[in-house]
C-alpha cells in the first residue's frame, strides 16, 4: 500500500493512526455508558501529571462536536444517543487523531433518508477542511452525491476503478453483478432475489479533499 506516494506496512491499527488513517465502522463500538468525551478520547487521553484531565477533555470534544454542527454536549452518556449522533461522535474520534484519511463503512446503512442528507453535509464539511474519505456503500445515491471515483469489489475480488462521472449505470450494474441487467425500475435491479444472493458487492468511494490529491 501506497500513502502519499510511500509505500507504507502497517503492523496494526495504532500504526494507521499514527499515519493518519481512521475507520468509523458501521456499527459504532462505542461504549454506552460512558460519556461522549470519554468516548472521543478513549485510548488516547488527555493526561497531565498521569492524571486525565476531564475538563480539558470535554473542552476540547466539545469543540469538535461544535465543528461538526453536533446537536448534543460532549457531557452526554453515549447510550442515550441516536444511531446518527453516535455515528457523529465516531467521526469526532477521528477527528481527535488528527486523521487526514477517513474511512466510513456503510454509513447511511441505519440511517433515515434526513440523517443521510445531514452525514452528507459532515462529509462535506471534512472534505473542504482537507480530508479525504473512502466511503464504504452499497448506495448509488451516497455515490452520486459525495463521490469522485468508485471502486467495485464483488465476492472478494476487486473488479475495477471508475470515474463517477465517467461510466454509466448500465456499466456499474454490469461490474457490480457480472452481467448485464436491463430490467430497471427508477434505477432498481428488478431480478430474482435468488440469483444476487450468493454476491458480495461492495462499493468504495472515493471523496478527495479539496487541498490535495490524496
Amino acid at each position: 500500500m501506497f500513502l502519499n506516494g510511500q509505500k507504507v506496512d502497517f503492523k496494526g491499527p495504532k500504526d494507521a493512526q499514527a499515519a493518519g488513517i481512521a475507520a468509523v465502522y458501521q456499527h459504532p463500538a462505542s461504549y454506552p455508558h460512558l460519556t461522549v468525551a470519554e468516548n472521543i478520547f478513549m485510548g488516547h487521553e488527555i493526561i497531565k501529571n498521569r492524571m486525565i484531565q476531564w475538563k480539558a477533555m470535554n473542552t476540547e470534544a466539545n469543540k469538535l462536536l461544535k465543528q461538526l454542527d453536533a446537536d448534543f454536549d460532549a457531557t452526554a452518556e453515549m447510550g442515550t444517543l441516536s444511531v446518527a449522533q453516535q455515528q457523529m461522535v465516531e467521526i469526532a474520534k477521528a477527528m481527535s487523531t488528527n486523521a487526514r484519511i477517513i474511512i466510513l463503512d456503510e454509513p447511511t446503512a441505519a440511517l433515515t433518508r434526513s440523517e443521510s442528507e445531514k452525514l452528507y453535509t459532515l462529509v462535506d464539511k471534512l472534505k473542504a477542511d482537507g480530508v479525504s474519505i473512502i466511503f464504504i456503500s452499497h448506495r448509488f445515491e451516497d455515490m452520486y452525491r459525495l463521490a469522485s471515483r468508485v471502486t467495485v469489489f464483488r465476492d472478494s475480488l476487486y473488479i475495477g476503478t471508475y470515474d463517477v462521472d465517467g461510466i454509466t449505470n448500465a456499466d456499474l450494474i454490469k461490474a457490480m453483478v457480472g452481467r448485464e441487467i436491463k430490467d430497471l425500475f427508477n434505477g432498481f435491479i428488478l431480478t430474482k432475489f435468488q440469483e444476487l444472493q450468493p454476491m458480495i458487492v461492495t462499493l468504495f468511494f472515493f471523496i478527495r479533499c479539496k487541498h490535495n490529491n490524496r
